[in-house]
């Protein structure tokens, strides 16, 4: 049977982690990240500086007509906006060709991952206001097993699967009888590699099963993502082999005051934002236009 070293090992998809991601993960994880060095990373990367100028100039920050800079757009959109773009941009470059063997299209798994930041970050601004910030990595980060999974298996993964496939299972049921581990726990392991705070290789780890009060490894963050990985998916960003049969744990449900209403709310917010996002990043500044 393949181990999980194995497939960790065999990936040069390992090497795929943005340093920027790493660097500004581990500022926010130690309670901020510096402004002047956030505008110096985005003024030396052209993808950078052109996704900045695009959001500044979008209808989402209510341009109308105005046209900025990039001086200005820096100011106008403020640290943590900078922050969000720099992530989004960055994790692009990482899940933009990952997904088919997980029954997902091109592009999906990131619109998953950005779903994912949109909800986490909604959800702990009400009930770990302190930690949205890194919350919102959680929510983006949690299926990076799956590009471990897809680069060593290809488009052969969902047949290796397919024998334990069953209505009663999960599909991180299936992948554990077939390979004895999981996708979060591979991208946990990825995230410790990467040198990713504990916190996040946690969240990774139990996106599907966040262990209750009392338990070992409980934490409010994987509450959290566990919520938003399930409101993602509801919310019809990213649904391949997966399906929709993921629920929200009985004691997340609880501690997180996700009722029926609140549930709605957030699946509305995340298609929402998550379409913004997608459209800001790809439509051309005004610049770009006159140009």
């Amino acid at each position: 049977m393949v181990s999980m070293k194995d497939i960790i090992r065999s990936g040069d998809r390992m090497a795929a982690m943005p340093a920027t991601i790493v660097k500004l993960t581990a500022a926010i994880a130690q309670g901020g990240t510096d402004p002047d060095e956030i505008a110096s990373l985005i003024r030396s990367d052209e993808v950078l500086t052109a996704a900045v100028l695009r959001r500044a100039n979008s209808v989402l920050y209510g341009a109308q007509g105005s046209t900025f800079d990039l001086r200005q757009s820096i100011v106008r959109l403020g640290t943590k906006n900078l922050t969000h773009i720099i992530m989004e941009q960055k994790s692009s470059d990482m899940f933009a060709q990952a997904g088919t063997a997980f029954g997902l299209s091109r592009g999906a798994l990131w619109r998953s991952g950005i779903g994912g930041a949109i909800g986490a970050e909604f959800i702990a601004k009400r009930v770990l206001p302190e930690g949205s910030e890194l919350a919102y990595v959680a929510g983006l980060m949690r299926d990076i097993g799956k590009i471990a999974l897809e680069s060593f298996f290809g488009d052969q993964y969902f047949k290796t699967l397919e024998p334990h496939i069953h209505s009663s299972r999960s599909f991180v049921e299936c992948e554990r009888l077939a390979l004895g581990f999981d996708h979060a726990e591979v991208g946990s392991e990825m995230a410790q590699a990467w040198g990713l705070p504990e916190e996040l290789s946690g969240a990774i780890r139990w996106h599907h099963e966040p262990p209750a009060p009392g338990e070992e490894g409980h934490a409010v963050l994987n509450d959290i993502v566990h919520a938003a990985d399930a409101v993602c998916l509801w919310a019809g960003l990213a649904v391949g082999h997966d399906g929709l049969a993921y629920t929200i744990a009985p004691h997340v449900r609880q501690s997180l005051r996700l009722n029926r209403r609140e549930t709605e709310n957030e699946i509305a917010h995340v298609w929402t934002e998550a379409r913004a996002i997608e459209e800001g990043l790809n439509a051309p500044t005004a610049q770009e236009k006159i140009a």
